[in-house]
């Protein structure tokens, strides 16, 4: 059973320097992200701050054709993936490189679905915690060794993370 705090996550766009609840309303279908690239700095300090493991960021045009060119599979075209160590011995993120629209409203969606609305909300207004988010969920399934069927615990996992990240 996962518990959710009883208060909503505060969780503070660093990059902006300001809390989120300050920014502009943005609507779901509005943001999207037109390279990760720009954020990739801060999205491997993340990994490194809380990765046990050696874990690599890739960003690729698609999940589903880096995975192929890797001789991974993947279902379907997810906006990320967690796969294990090829020859270098370290686990990888893969990401795609731009994010629709439509696909970060899906995310945002699943989040509402599964119980974190409170936090989702949080997540559609930056898309610097929207990166920070989905590459603290994939590393929750290398650290936890948790399969797809534990989706809500590893998204419990990444705003515990973002939390944290937040309050040092």
């Amino acid at each position: 059973m996962i518990m959710l705090a009883s208060r909503p996550l505060k969780i503070v766009d660093s990059r902006r320097r300001f809390d989120i609840w300050t920014l502009p309303s943005y609507t779901p279908d509005r943001m999207h992200i037109q390279d990760i690239e720009i954020y990739r700095s801060e999205l491997e300090g993340l990994i490194k701050r809380f990765a046990t493991k050696t874990v690599s960021l890739v960003s690729a045009e698609t999940v589903s054709s880096w995975a192929k060119a890797n001789a991974y599979s993947v279902r379907g075209d997810p906006i990320a993936a967690a796969f294990p160590p090829i020859s270098n011995n370290s686990f990888i993120i893969a990401i795609r490189r731009g994010i629709d629209e439509r696909s970060i409203s899906s995310v945002i969606d699943a989040l509402v679905v599964t119980g974190f609305a409170t936090e989702s909300e949080q997540l559609e207004n930056s898309p610097y915690l929207f990166l920070s988010h989905t590459v603290l969920h994939e590393l929750a399934h290398i650290e936890n060794e948790w399969g797809q069927e534990f989706e809500a615990e590893c998204d419990l996992w990444a705003f515990s993370r973002l939390e944290k990240e937040n309050a040092d």
